[in-house]
């Protein structure tokens, strides 16, 4: 009897459980589907090679905010109008010195949108996740000679890998004359 057991064990239930498991891994990619969500969402993490290639979704603010957000601490970072009321940038108030903010989010979105703009070769806009005293590389956007990036350009960063109990710590790094950091009545994740 334990042989059939074994058996089914090894030959029907395992590649049961296998299937939906990457079923419910692939979803996950796609959808915020909370299928699994632990197991599903430690599988993606594992698997995760870090930020992938930079690549606005749409091109258009958004106002409102589903998370708290509380800016720890900025350095060399110049705070001003920009040229669409009631936003404001941030970018490096000395270009030959990077600019890094420190912020915390609280929410229950596993994804945010922030709106990142710059130009020029060398230019870059970091995110890293500090957790337990180490920075996990979130989103890497380089700049190019001569090419803005679209104004509005919203830029997914998925931060599911790096919450603990619904906040995650984050620091943002602007390099480069012409990079900006576009936020809206303190917030910069949307």
């Amino acid at each position: 009897m334990r042989h059939y057991l074994a058996a089914f064990a090894k030959y029907w239930l395992a590649p049961i459980l296998v299937n939906v498991l990457a079923f419910g891994w692939v979803l996950g990619l796609f959808y915020d589907v909370p299928v699994l969500t632990p197991a599903v969402r430690d599988a993606r993490c594992a698997f995760s090679r870090g930020p992938g290639e930079a690549v606005f979704t749409h091109e258009k603010f958004i106002t409102q905010s589903a998370f708290e957000q509380s800016l720890a601490k900025g350095e060399n970072a110049a705070d001003e109008p920009a040229e669409i009321p009631g936003w404001r940038i941030y970018r490096p108030a000395d270009p030959g010195q990077p600019a890094r903010i420190l912020l915390t989010l609280t929410g229950p979105e596993e994804e945010a949108i922030f709106f990142p703009r710059l130009e020029g070769e060398g230019a870059f806009i970091a995110v890293s996740a500090l957790k337990d005293g180490e920075s996990s590389p979130v989103f890497r956007l380089a700049g190019a000679p001569g090419a803005w990036t679209p104004i509005s350009a919203q830029y997914p960063v998925n931060l599911a890998c790096y919450r603990e109990n619904g906040r995650v710590n984050l620091e943002i790094t602007l390099s480069g004359r012409w990079t900006q950091l576009w936020h809206k009545d303190n917030r910069i994740f949307f």
